[in-house]
């Protein structure tokens, strides 16, 4: 991959992370219609803090989330996208891991690492995630999109379409 490929990689990233964050909510509701109500709380302000700037309050009540809540999806988009506007992205792995641990076949949570990796510029280990993903979901598209969507952010469309 090219120099800076990463970045453009993950500026593309974040303008899909808002529909990504649309569709972990509607998956949320249709899936899990009890979540626990200070979960819901806290999220809904982290939110808010978030649309207000103050991202590392947003992230602080996102975290709080997922040590109660690993998985809650709507939580771990929020935590990425307030972290990566703070410049502390890096903060953000241990998150994914336990998310992982939990629901280590889980696509959404495989694409966040993946994303989260890109955008620090960790291209080793983007690949070498995308091939966890692939052990645990064998036969799965997902994976290969994925993967193919960020080589083909950095420009390398004959390597995407493989």
């Amino acid at each position: 991959m090219r120099p800076g490929i990463v970045s453009d990689v993950a500026r593309s990233a974040s303008s899909l992370a808002l529909t990504r964050i649309a569709l972990a909510a509607l998956t949320l509701v249709a899936t899990r219609p009890a979540l626990h109500a200070q979960d819901t709380s806290s999220v809904t302000t982290a939110i808010e803090l978030e649309r207000q700037g103050r991202t590392l309050q947003a992230a602080t009540l996102f975290a709080q989330v997922l040590d109660g809540n690993p998985t809650h999806l709507v939580a771990l988009f929020g935590l990425e996208r307030t972290l990566e506007a703070s410049g502390q992205l890096e903060r953000f792995l241990p998150y994914v891991d336990r998310a992982l641990a939990q629901k280590p076949v889980d696509g959404t949570i495989h694409g966040l690492e993946v994303r989260a990796l890109g955008a620090l510029g960790r291209d080793d280990e983007v690949a070498q995630a995308v091939q966890r993903w692939i052990a645990v979901a064998p036969g799965q598209p997902e994976p290969y999109r994925e993967w193919a969507f960020l080589v083909a952010q950095h420009g390398d469309l004959a390597t995407a379409r493989e």
